[in-house]
């Protein structure tokens, strides 16, 4: 797949003369070897191989305008010496001028061909190599350089620097960078590299990417930091930013997807607030951390618990309200009450946090009762419940149930609620049903890892409230299902991100509600929601986010409320439509699983839920699954490009090759071929066979860019696209 991945992607070495012809790629040794006569010629040589070593992406885009810099390292892994052409696919919409590209210093000239230009060569190269890779940039345009040669075993580092200005509609704005060379690459990319600063005259609010983990960093209004740096990268999309626009305190960026047909549509809408001034006083907050020091967290666990708490107790703000709860199958107390924080009550803090040691049994329901009694209704200020434990309860009340539904009775300030379980041996269950009943989260610590690093990391995030208690409204859409529900508090540096459903298009107002303090606030937006459906899937990625996070919603009702066989069914179906793969649907990878035997399949994923999640309250399996049902919850990025997988209860990623996801769509793998779910045994009796690189496939190719991403798949696919079945054939191999 090494030729695919280079034709799919930004660099592009196609290596002449043409002697021989790998997969998308030609090879030859360097010079031509001679032909004597009347010798018996010599065995073809190896063919010559390369790979990509790494990618490097750093830039400023100052108001619009980009000045990008792009360094890869290859290498000639082969045995003889290659000549290569470089190309570079341009962007839709994107204008590239003032380029250099720069091959081991060495300035080599380059050209800028127009979209129709471009296209034209595109098509020239898929048809030469009977490869469909390069059908995913047709209607892009291109920069492409002269010939140069990569001697065997050697290195080259290719710079490319060029002036970009990105696309703007209304108050956002999108930089788009080809980065997926990675993408089906028979070795690893060693390190892929981007960083970014965005600066503009305009008050940036929001800024994300649906295809990679970005760190973002905001140190003024008018700027962005954006960064990520992987290893051993072997597939990757190409990497979309988005940012937007707004004077207000709090911005808000709404982006939406309407499918064809009568189906609902999909939103995703970011809120991001102002970045204040360094000495800005945060609003105050109430923080109780409450410490399991039962007997099993002897040696290095307390140890770690304590540091998480010193880090807690040092990043308080003046003004806050603490205190720490210490608990086995006894409970002591900081202080009888709430303290306020200074240097003084640090300092004692500090002290006694000093003095915990682990011993004894766990004592959980009476520990809640005692910190929900202390915050009482936190006058008005938000109220954070920090709560670290490491086991089962084995004092008191020991009943799960019984224990969640007391801790939100005796929840009387709308407290959040956030639970950190410490190694396999706590009630992953029971964790979770105390966040999801006290508005928060839970994370999991696994064995060999750092609980303060961890705490550390969350309590960062959540220090400085912007506005808590945050509800949306949006006018005449009929919104529903929206995700996370309820809406995470908004923080100084953060942002939310939230997703949903809505039926009625059109021009809506958005409202959002919530407190500062004890003050309620209210902020107005406008937006525009997709009414019809359209060729153009450029936000196709907002209904695959939505999905991912409806799919860990479903199990989490499943895991905490029991068997819904309503819920079972839309699983599977969702699992089946996105490829979202779960523990409990992964058997549709299988390719003697028929994805269109509804109730077969959603009594299988029944009984994989009862024997895995449902019977595995604990326990690394039980840990391991429900740190997975967390991450589709709080997913921010759409499934990714190429095959698809799901994380089993031992921890492990299990990717599965015969599930993949192309463009936006999802493929299983059935009889030899890539098959769309939503083609019925009944819809491929009417469907258009097309054979690859035939005139009537280069036309289709051409006018619909969902089928195009369909035909880059090398042996054929089948999929729906506009109520038409089209059966795209691997083409027949030459004769001779």
């Amino acid at each position: 797949m090494i030729g695919r991945a280079f034709l799919s992607a930004i660099l592009f070495l196609i290596l002449f003369p043409v002697l021989a012809s790998g997969q998308g790629l030609i090879i030859t040794p360097w010079p031509p070897m001679p032909h004597p006569r009347p010798m018996p010629l010599p065995p073809a040589p190896p063919r010559g191989e390369f790979v990509l070593k790494s990618i490097s992406v750093e830039g400023t885009i100052k108001d619009l305008v980009g000045q990008i810099q792009m360094t890869q390292v290859v290498q000639n892994v082969g045995h003889g010496d290659m000549e290569a052409v470089f190309l570079f696919p341009v962007p839709p919409e994107a204008v590239i001028d003032r380029y250099t590209l720069m091959v081991d210093g060495k300035e080599f000239p380059a050209k800028v061909y127009t979209k129709e230009e471009a296209r034209r060569i595109y098509e020239d190269i898929v048809r030469s190599r009977r490869d469909p890779a390069l059908l995913e940039y047709m209607g892009w345009g291109m920069l492409k350089t002269s010939v140069f040669p990569i001697p065997a075993g050697a290195q080259r580092q290719l710079v490319l620097k060029y002036t970009q200005v990105c696309k703007r509609e209304n108050q956002t704005c999108e930089f788009l960078f080809p980065l997926s060379t990675a993408k089906q690459f028979g070795r690893p990319v060693e390190l892929v590299r981007v960083d970014l600063r965005i600066t503009d005259k305009n008050a940036i609010r929001s800024v994300y990417s649906p295809t990679h983990s970005m760190d973002v960093k905001r140190p003024d209004n008018h700027t962005a930091h954006v960064s990520f740096t992987q290893s051993g990268v072997s597939s990757s999309d190409d990497l979309r930013l988005f940012w937007g626009y707004s004077e207000k305190a709090i911005g808000a960026t709404l982006f939406s997807y309407k499918p064809e047909g009568s189906e609902d549509g999909y939103f995703l809408l970011l809120l991001a607030p102002e970045v204040k001034a360094v000495d800005a006083a945060p609003a105050s907050k109430t923080v109780v951390f409450l410490l399991d020091h039962s007997g099993s967290m002897t040696g290095k666990k307390i140890e770690q618990a304590r540091n998480s708490l010193r880090f807690v107790l040092n990043n308080l703000r003046k003004d806050d309200t603490f205190n720490i709860i210490a608990f086995d199958d006894k409970i002591e107390t900081f202080k009888p009450e709430l303290q306020r924080y200074d240097d003084v009550t640090r300092k004692q803090a500090l002290d006694f946090t000093d003095g915990i040691y682990a011993g004894g049994s766990t004592n959980i329901d009476s520990a809640l009762k005692t910190a929900f009694n202390m915050i009482g209704d936190s006058t008005g200020r938000p109220a954070y419940l920090i709560f670290l434990t490491d086991g089962l309860p084995t004092a008191g009340e020991t009943n799960e149930t019984r224990i969640a539904d007391n801790a939100r009775e005796r929840n009387r300030g709308g407290v959040r609620l956030f639970s950190f379980g410490v190694g396999y041996d706590v009630n992953a269950r029971l964790l979770d049903r105390l966040a999801t009943g006290n508005s928060g989260s839970s994370e999991y610590v696994r064995p060999e890892e750092d609980i303060e690093a961890a705490v550390s990391r969350f309590f960062a995030r959540m220090n400085a409230p912007v506005l808590t208690r945050p509800v949306v409204e949006i006018t005449h859409a009929n919104a529903n299902r929206i995700y996370p529900k309820p809406m995470p508090d908004l923080f100084a540096g953060g942002q939310i991100i939230s997703v949903g459903r809505y039926r009625h298009g059109g021009n809506v107002a958005i409202r959002l509600n919530g407190k500062v303090g004890a003050e309620s606030r209210s902020y107005e937006f406008e937006g525009t929601l997709a009414d019809r459906a359209s060729d153009d899937d450029t936000y196709a990625f907002v209904e695959k986010l939505w999905a991912t996070r409806r799919v860990g919603e479903i199990i989490n009702e499943l895991d905490l409320h029991g068997r819904n066989q309503e819920l079972i069914d839309e699983l599977v179906n969702l699992s089946k439509k996105h490829g979202i793969l779960t523990p409990y649907t992964a058997f549709l990878a299988d390719d003697r699983t028929n994805l269109h035997a509804t109730r077969e399949n959603s009594t299988r994923a029944r009984d994989m839920f009862n024997m895995q999640l449902a019977e595995q309250p604990s326990g690394g399996g039980g840990v391991n699954l429900r740190m997975a049902k967390a991450a589709q919850q709080n997913a921010v990025l759409a499934p990714t490009a190429g095959p698809q997988g799901y994380a089993a209860d031992d921890g492990r990623f299990v990717k599965e090759d015969k599930v993949q996801v192309v463009g936006d769509k999802a493929y299983f793998r059935r009889g030899g071929r890539w098959m769309d779910p939503g083609v019925t045994p009944e819809d491929e009796k009417s469907a258009i066979d097309v054979e690859q690189f035939s005139d009537k496939w280069f036309e289709l190719a051409r006018n619909n860019s969902q089928l195009r991403k369909a035909m880059t798949i090398p042996e054929g696919a089948t999929i729906r696209v506009q109520n038409q079945v089209y059966r795209i054939n691997p083409a027949q191999k030459p004769e001779g």
